[in-house]
């Protein structure tokens, strides 16, 4: 039990770690093939403004992660509220992940479901399929990191629309070392609609698909909203790996 508890966890954080897996990438230096188009810039800017001046969010995004190397596809639908400090690091969240899919010609059970809560101190992850849950102590992250969110200082650029593209969208595309963003956002609002990336860091390209659905950027979010109490009928892991960074 303990061995596939450990097995799970590992799971679990990777699963975190790529749905943020260009924390570190947003800080790198752009690469100079890539030419920036001010008009591309503009764009990108108006459609991540909210999620960089937001000081609290709730939402829905959903993350489609196809692997090129074994054909793996795997849906994660992430529930998040968030709440940032005044620096806009974040001091509270609260994240449900359910996943699906096929991973190595296997299917993608509900054990990987996951809920984290990030108390202020303490990180809180409940796996409860099998019945446990962990904790370790919090870590600074800042909120576009949580959400995935390329910086708005890439080399942005817009993109020549092709015949089949829909009239309401627009698209910007950056290259940032291997990893490529095109944001698509609406023609007339400048609103995000979804994020498409091509990361090719660790060999085997990775390609994802983020739709972010927004509840309410600002809103009112008290402590109360980050608590958690473990369950009666949940042990505590403390051998499993728990640093997971979402």
């Amino acid at each position: 039990m303990v061995s596939e508890l450990r097995k799970l966890t590992i799971q679990f954080a990777f699963t975190m770690l790529l749905l943020a897996y260009v924390s570190t990438a947003q800080r790198a230096s752009a690469s100079h093939a890539n030419r920036t188009t001010p008009e591309g810039t503009e764009i990108a800017r108006t459609a991540l403004a909210p999620y960089l001046t937001a000081r609290t969010y709730r939402g829905t995004r959903t993350l489609t992660v196809t692997n090129s190397k074994d054909h793996s596809e795997i849906t994660y639908t992430v529930s998040l509220q968030a709440r940032c400090n005044e620096t806009g690091i974040v001091d509270r969240y609260r994240m449900q992940t359910l996943c699906w899919g096929r991973q190595q010609d296997k299917d993608v059970d509900e054990s990987g479901n996951a809920t984290s809560v990030m108390d202020g101190k303490t990180l809180w992850t409940m796996h409860p399929v099998i019945e446990r849950y962990n904790r370790t102590a919090a870590e600074q992250i800042q909120f576009p990191t949580l959400l995935g969110l390329p910086s708005p200082d890439l080399p942005w650029r817009l993109l020549a629309r092709k015949h089949d593209d829909p009239a309401e969208e627009r698209l910007v595309h950056a290259i940032q070392g291997k990893v490529e963003w095109t944001l698509v956002t609406d023609t007339t609002s400048g609103r995000l609609l979804r994020i498409e990336t091509e990361d090719a860091t660790h060999g085997p390209r990775v390609m994802s698909i983020s739709v972010l659905k927004d509840i309410a950027f600002d809103a009112e979010l008290p402590d109360s909203h980050f608590t958690f109490t473990p369950p009666s009928w949940m042990s505590e892991d403390k051998t499993a790996i728990a640093k997971m960074t979402p």
